[in-house]
C-alpha cells in the first residue's frame, strides 16, 4: 500500500501539472485540442487520487501499522466505522480526502459545463489543477499519509483515534466540513475562469449556483453536527463554547450565504457583479485561511490535525492564491461594473444588500473573536480568553437584525416600494405579530417561564422577547407566501391541494426551497433564544442526595464502573422528578481510556477521559447533565460533581437544521420548464 499510495500521488501531481499547463495554454489560444488534453489529464489526476485514497483506506481496514498514519489513528479494537473515519481524522488523511472531493467534484463540474461555457472551461481546468498541485505538493513533501516507520519490527498495535472523536457524529461531521471546504474550490475556479476569459455575464453564476449550494449544504451539515457533537461530548455550556475549529468552519458559511443571496440580484437586476466575484473569492480563501489556522498550531484544539506541521505551506498557498485573485479582480474592475443601479433602498434588492453586509459582518465578528485572543497573547505574552458571553453580546443583536431583514427580503418588491404595496404586504404579518407575541409570552410564562426563574427585565430576556416577535413575524410571512402561491394554483389547475403544492415546487423550486431554508434558520434562531434564558447549577453530590433546578428534582441514586475492552465506563445514575412524578432516569458518564493507553505502552493523557453527557430532550426544553468528576472510597461512598442545565427550545436547533437541509435539497432539484 505504501508504494501504491505514494506513486499514485506522484502520478496525480504529474497529471495535474499537464492539465494546468495545457489548460492555461488553451485558455489563451482558444485551442479545443489543448482544452481536451487538459480535461483528460484532470480526469487522470482524479483517478490517481482515488487510487491513493483507496490504498490508505485499505491500510486502515487491514491494520497496516507499518504506516505511521495508520498506527497513530487506528487500533485493533476500534469498530469499523471509526477505522473509516480515521481516514479523515488526522492532518495527512484529511488533506488527501480534501483533494479527493475537489478532484471528483471538479471532474463532474467540468463535464457538465463543457458545452455551455466552452470559453471558460479551459481556465477552470487550469485553476482546479493548480489547486490540486498545491495540495499534492504539501502531501508529498510534508504530510504524506504513506510514510513508514524506520524500525526492524513493525508495531503490532496502534494508538487509536482520539477518544473524543470516537462518536457516531464524528463519522459524518468532519467529512461534511472537509467536503464543503473542498467543494468551495469549484465556484472559485469558475469565478476566476470568467475573469480570465472576460466572460462576465451570468453564465458563470448559473454554472456555479449548484456547486455553491452543494458546498453550503455540506458546511451546514458539518456545522450542525459539530454543534451537536460539542453539545454531547465536550460538556458544552452554550453556543460558542465548542472547539474553536468549529468557528473557522462557520466563517465561510456566513460569506457563502451572502453570495447565494447576492447572486440572485445579479441574475434578476444585473447588479453586484464586483461584489459577487469578491464574495466567491473570499469564501474560498477563508476555507484555506481556516485550514492554515487549524493546522499551524496557532490555536488549541481537540482535533488531531491541529498539531500538524503544514502551517507554513498553507500560509504560502494562501498568499499565492490571494495575490492571484486580487490582481485578477483589479485588472477586470471596470469590466465588472453593474448594468443597473439600486433604484431604492426600500426594495427587495436593498434588503438583500443589507442582508449581505450583515452576513459578512457576522463572519468578521466570529473571525475576530477567534483570532484576536491568540494574536494578543502572541504579541504581549498575556493571552486573553473570549468566551460565549462576548460572542452572544455581539452576535445576538446581529442575528435579531438578520431575522427582520429576512422578512423585508420576502415582502418588499423589486426596484422600489409603493405605499399600497407596503399596506398590502405588511399589514397582516405585523398585526398577527402584535397579537401573537404577547399571547405567546403569557402562555409560555404561565406554563414554564416562571418555573425556570426567567426575569422579564433582564437584557437577555429583552432580546428573547424581540426575537420571539421576529420569529412570529417570519413564520406569518412564510405562511402567507405559501398560502398565496397554493391558492393561485388551486384556481388555475382545479386538481386539489396536493397537486397545487406539487406544482408550486415544480415551477418555483428555488423560491420556495429558499423559503423552507429560511424556515429552518428561524427554528434555529428560536433555539438560540432559549439558550439565552437557561437556568444552570453545578452541584457536588453524595449518593442519595437531591438537588433542585427550576421545578425539577434530581436525586443521585447509584454509581457504577464497568470495564470495557479499551476503556472504563464510570456512570452516575440519577432520578429526574417533577411535581412528585418520576419522569426519567439520567445516566451521565465519564469514559476513561487511560487504562488502555497504559496497556499499550503509551503515557496517560487527560484528553483520554471523555464526558458522556446525558440529555433528556423535548421540543419544550432539554435537561442536560454532565458528570465532571468524582471520588470514590467504596461502593457506597461516592462524591461526584455535575453540571446541570435546562436549555429551552434546543430541540428546535437540530430539527431546524433538518428543515434547512430539506429546503436546500428542494432548491437543488432541477426545475421543470414544460408546465
Amino acid at each position: 500500500m505504501v508504494i501504491i499510495g505514494t506513486f499514485a500521488l506522484a502520478f496525480a501531481l504529474f497529471s495535474a501539472l499537464i492539465s494546468a499547463i495545457t489548460g492555461f495554454s488553451a485558455g489563451r489560444s482558444g485551442s479545443a485540442r489543448r482544452s481536451e488534453i487538459s480535461r483528460r489529464s484532470f480526469y487522470v489526476a482524479t483517478g490517481f487520487i482515488g487510487i491513493a485514497s483507496s490504498a490508505l483506506l485499505y491500510a486502515l481496514l487491514t491494520y497496516d501499522f507499518s504506516i505511521a498514519y495508520v498506527q497513530a489513528r487506528a487500533d485493533t479494537r476500534m469498530p469499523i466505522q471509526y477505522l473509516i473515519s480515521a481516514f479523515w481524522g488526522g492532518a495527512d488523511g484529511s488533506l488527501l480526502y480534501w483533494i479527493l472531493i475537489t478532484s471528483t467534484f471538479g471532474s463532474i463540474a467540468i463535464r457538465n459545463s463543457a458545452k455551455n461555457i466552452p470559453e471558460i472551461i479551459p481556465w477552470v481546468q487550469a485553476i482546479l489543477s493548480a489547486i490540486l498541485i498545491g495540495f499534492l505538493i504539501i502531501l508529498l513533501d510534508k504530510s504524506n499519509p504513506f510514510e513508514t516507520y524506520f524500525v526492524i519490527d513493525t508495531p503490532v498495535e496502534g494508538e487509536g483515534l482520539n477518544p473524543l472523536l470516537q462518536t457516531p457524529l464524528m463519522v459524518i461531521h468532519p467529512q461534511a466540513l472537509l467536503s464543503g471546504f473542498a467543494a468551495m474550490a469549484i465556484p472559485y475556479a469558475f469565478g476566476m475562469g470568467a475573469l480570465l476569459a472576460k466572460k462576465l455575464d451570468t453564465d458563470w453564476l448559473k454554472a456555479t449556483r449548484t456547486w455553491m449550494l452543494i458546498a453550503w449544504i455540506l458546511l451546514s451539515i458539518g456545522n450542525i453536527l459539530g454543534g451537536m457533537w460539542a453539545y454531547q461530548e465536550l460538556g458544552w455550556g452554550g453556543y460558542w463554547a465548542w472547539d474553536k475549529v468549529e468557528n473557522f468552519a462557520l466563517i465561510p458559511w456566513f460569506v457563502a450565504s451572502a453570495y447565494l443571496h447576492s447572486a440572485i440580484i445579479q441574475e434578476q437586476r444585473g447588479m453586484l457583479k464586483r461584489w459577487n466575484v469578491i464574495l466567491v473569492t473570499l469564501t474560498f480563501l477563508l476555507t484555506i485561511f481556516g485550514t492554515y489556522m487549524t493546522r499551524s498550531g496557532f490555536i488549541e484544539s481537540v482535533h488531531s490535525f491541529a498539531s500538524s506541521e503544514v502551517g507554513p505551506y498553507f500560509f504560502t498557498f494562501l498568499v499565492i492564491l490571494s495575490v492571484f485573485s486580487v490582481s485578477l479582480i483589479i485588472r477586470n474592475w471596470r469590466a465588472l461594473e453593474s448594468e443597473n443601479q439600486l433604484d431604492s433602498v426600500f426594495s427587495r434588492e436593498g434588503a438583500f444588500i443589507a442582508n449581505n453586509w450583515l452576513l459578512v459582518g457576522m463572519a468578521f465578528v466570529v473571525l475576530w473573536g477567534s483570532v484576536f485572543p491568540d494574536i494578543k497573547g502572541l504579541i504581549t505574552g498575556s493571552p486573553i480568553a473570549i468566551g460565549p458571553p462576548w460572542f452572544n453580546k455581539i452576535m445576538a443583536p446581529l442575528a435579531l437584525l438578520l431575522m427582520f431583514l429576512i422578512v423585508l427580503g420576502t415582502l418588499l418588491p423589486w426596484r422600489r416600494v409603493t405605499s399600497n404595496a407596503l399596506r398590502r404586504n405588511f399589514t397582516v404579518p405585523l398585526l398577527t405579530t402584535a397579537v401573537a407575541t404577547p399571547l405567546s409570552l403569557a402562555i409560555y410564562w404561565h406554563l414554564r417561564g416562571k418555573h425556570l426563574g426567567i426575569m422579564p427585565q433582564n437584557p437577555a430576556s429583552t432580546i428573547s422577547i424581540l426575537g420571539l416577535a421576529a420569529v412570529i413575524l417570519n413564520l406569518t410571512t412564510l405562511a402567507i407566501e405559501f398560502y398565496n402561491g397554493i391558492r393561485t394554483r388551486l384556481k388555475k389547475r382545479k386538481n386539489g391541494l396536493l397537486d397545487a403544492i406539487q406544482n408550486l415546487f415544480q415551477r418555483h423550486r428555488r423560491r420556495y426551497g429558499g423559503y423552507i431554508v429560511h424556515l429552518g434558520i428561524i427554528l434555529i434562531f428560536m433555539a438560540f433564544l432559549g439558550n439565552a434564558i437557561k437556568p444552570q447549577i453545578g452541584p457536588t453530590m453524595q449518593l442519595n442526595e437531591t438537588v433542585q433546578i427550576a421545578d425539577y428534582e434530581i436525586t443521585f441514586t447509584d454509581f457504577t464502573s464497568i470495564d470495557k475492552p479499551d476503556h472504563i465506563e464510570h456512570t452516575a445514575i440519577m432520578t429526574l422528578t417533577r411535581n412528585g412524578r418520576i419522569i426519567d432516569e439520567l445516566r451521565p458518564a465519564r469514559f476513561d481510556f487511560n487504562n488502555y493507553a497504559t496497556l499499550t505502552g503509551n503515557q496517560p493523557d487527560p484528553m483520554s477521559i471523555t464526558s458522556e453527557i446525558y440529555v433528556r430532550s423535548t421540543p419544550i426544553e432539554d435537561v442536560y447533565i454532565a458528570l465532571l468528576g468524582f471520588s470514590q472510597d467504596s461502593q457506597h461512598n461516592v462524591q461526584a460533581s455535575f453540571q446541570i442545565e435546562v436549555f429551552p427550545f434546543t430541540w428546535w436547533l437540530w430539527f431546524g437544521g433538518s428543515v434547512l437541509l430539506f429546503g436546500t435539497m428542494i432548491a437543488l432539484w432541477p426545475i421543470r420548464t414544460n408546465n
